[in-house]
């Protein structure tokens, strides 16, 4: 059994593009305190090419730096106190499918939090959001 075999409990065969298994040590210093934490990832990258494994880990950070950072802008999420059931995993879900609808509709050229504003006070608008397609 290869290396990604073993680090996935004999699972590979689950990806079949797999070529890496990462593991990343992260460390982050906020004044005086520093939390580390380990990370794990699987690729179909090449294990000879650890910059460009580097890179695509990077850019995968990047991408939910930036849809977290909307989702709370925009939509407040961190403010948020719904704890019950699954309401939180819901609205979460909402929020997601919103703002990929909000990003989707191209007809005018404002912001993410401008167009929500204007979907709430216009009901045209909003139709033209649920009802854009893009391929």
């Amino acid at each position: 059994m290869d290396c990604a075999g073993a680090c996935l409990g004999g699972r590979a065969a689950e990806w079949p593009k797999l070529a890496t298994v990462v593991k990343v040590h992260a460390q982050r210093c906020i004044g005086d305190t520093t939390t580390t934490e380990t990370r794990y990832y699987v690729t179909s990258l090449p294990p000879d090419k650890p910059a460009l494994v580097a890179q695509a880990i990077r850019s995968h950070w990047s991408i939910e730096s930036s849809l977290h950072w909307t989702l709370d802008v925009v939509f407040g999420e961190d403010q948020s106190r719904v704890r019950v059931a699954h309401a939180a995993e819901n609205l979460a879900l909402i929020r997601r499918l919103t703002l990929t609808l909000l990003k989707n509709e191209r007809t005018t050229k404002t912001g993410i939090a401008t167009r929500r504003l204007r979907a709430g006070w216009n009901d045209d608008y909003l139709f033209t959001i649920l009802t854009t397609c893009t391929r």
